[in-house]
């Protein structure tokens, strides 16, 4: 898979799945979260595991202030990995 694909992929899955802003399909924010995906591609590059994708993504919540449930992100994690 190529980093475009991979990137794409991410992209999909912060949208529909993580969504901390409530997005959801609008064409116009389809961009949003793009400047977490080169970390969370890196991470996923370096075969990281369940517990390093969590905790990156809690900090992310953390800064931007953003409550999401941590059955929902154990969920996005788990999806995130299969994107390698």
């Amino acid at each position: 898979m190529n980093d475009q694909t991979k990137i794409q992929g991410v992209r999909k899955i912060l949208l529909k799945d993580w969504d901390p802003f409530c997005i959801g399909d609008n064409p116009h924010l389809i961009n949003e979260y793009d400047e977490f995906i080169v970390g969370i591609v890196t991470l996923l590059s370096k075969h990281c595991n369940e517990n390093a994708l969590n905790n990156y993504l809690k900090n992310i919540e953390d800064k931007l202030d953003a409550a999401i449930l941590d059955s929902q992100r154990e969920k996005v994690v788990k999806q995130l990995l299969s994107v390698e």
